[in-house]
């Protein structure tokens, strides 16, 4: 059984070739194209992922998100494009990072958490590695974090760095529309 995702996104052809992407690896996608019907679908079908534009008609991302997590738990992803840059930002509500290590994340072997050790999970460059990639390509990372609350981890890529991977793609799916 492959993974749901629900996409809710206004743009129309972007949704369809996020949808025509993720088909193609073999996912199940369920669309709404404004943020009531996004909710609407969030609270009465699970899924395992949602792709979730930040800005939206009817109800905007940041509030729908609000509502979502009023109930569910579900891995949510929000997109969005502003000043030329396409956003990406992953939020949990975990435990969050302690304010004096939040600069310290992207240094290379940096662990927040002492009792980390390779034993129980990676090397410590997964974070300085990404953050390498993201600014080589013209982009940032933001990290927003609160003890007890959780943490925002937001992306920005330069449009024209997205734009040969759409043409790409749109390539492979010629009956984009």
């Amino acid at each position: 059984m492959s993974a749901r995702i629900l996409i809710i996104e206004d743009e129309k052809k972007f949704a369809r070739f996020v949808e025509m992407e993720l088909n193609y690896e073999g996912y199940e996608v369920v669309k709404a194209l404004d943020g009531r019907i996004g909710l609407e679908l969030a609270e009465s079908e699970e899924f395992d992922l949602i792709l979730l534009d930040i800005m939206l008609p009817g109800l905007n991302g940041i509030e729908l998100l609000r509502r979502i997590r009023r109930n569910s738990s579900v891995h949510i992803i929000m997109l969005t494009a502003r000043d030329s840059m396409a956003w990406l930002a992953v939020q949990d509500n975990g435990i969050g990072i302690p304010p004096e290590a939040v600069s310290r994340i992207f240094d290379r072997f940096y662990r927040a958490d002492e009792s980390r050790a390779r034993a129980t999970g990676g090397t410590g460059l997964g974070l300085s590695i990404a953050k390498w990639i993201i600014e080589r390509h013209g982009g940032c990372v933001e990290v927003l974090s609160r003890q007890d609350i959780g943490t925002r981890v937001s992306i920005g890529i330069p449009a024209s760095v997205i734009s040969p991977t759409l043409k790409a793609s749109t390539e492979r799916h010629p009956n984009l529309e």
